[in-house]
């Protein structure tokens, strides 16, 4: 069954990185906080970092391979999850010091927030044929086509290209050769 794009969605979507959601802190229902989509070079920030606290702790691998992850995990945190209401959206935790002194199941929690936003702003991974179906109808209701992808995030709008690019790569039909022995064109 593919995906129900509903109009918050598909705003998300078109947001694409730029999208802020709103979400309930994990065991605190009152307290709100944002949570947004990281750039790669957040991303190479967050495991930089997290190897320098591997590595002035000392901490050895070995015993606790899952060390490295789990400070990663909170790295992610630390810079995704802001103050939802501050239109300069400022870090909701105030350094990754106060990420560390959260207990595992809210980390765990937290990090699945990240996820489940980056799904949620960003389903072209993991969108089968008829998921992609749908987005594009969704989007192309009421809308003209050159309004829908203005409104496109430029990474978004570079994924949905690349993947309806390999769509129609997986579903291209095979060129054989002519009967001549010489390729046919492409």
């Amino acid at each position: 069954m593919p995906p129900d794009f509903t109009d918050e969605r598909l705003q998300a979507i078109l947001r694409g990185r730029r999208d802020v959601r709103r979400v309930p802190f994990p065991g605190a229902d009152s307290v709100a906080l944002g949570v947004r989509i990281l750039l790669d070079v957040d991303l190479d920030h967050a495991r930089i970092e997290a190897q320098r606290y591997v590595k002035k702790l000392g901490a050895d691998l070995d015993v606790d391979p899952e060390l490295l992850d789990r400070e990663i995990e909170r790295q992610v945190i630390w810079r995704a999850f802001v103050v939802p209401d501050d239109p300069e959206l400022p870090p909701f935790f105030p350094s990754d010091r106060d990420v560390r002194v959260l207990d595992s199941v809210t980390v765990r929690a937290l990090f699945n927030v990240y996820r489940e936003h980056q799904e949620w702003v960003s389903p072209l991974v993991a969108l089968d044929e008829g998921g992609q179906k749908a987005l594009i109808d969704a989007l192309g209701k009421g809308l003209e086509p050159e309004a829908t992808f203005s409104a496109f995030d430029a990474n978004t709008l570079r994924r949905l290209c690349l993947s309806m690019a390999s769509q129609l790569r997986a579903n291209a039909p095979t060129s054989k050769s002519s009967s001549s022995g010489s390729p046919s064109p492409s």
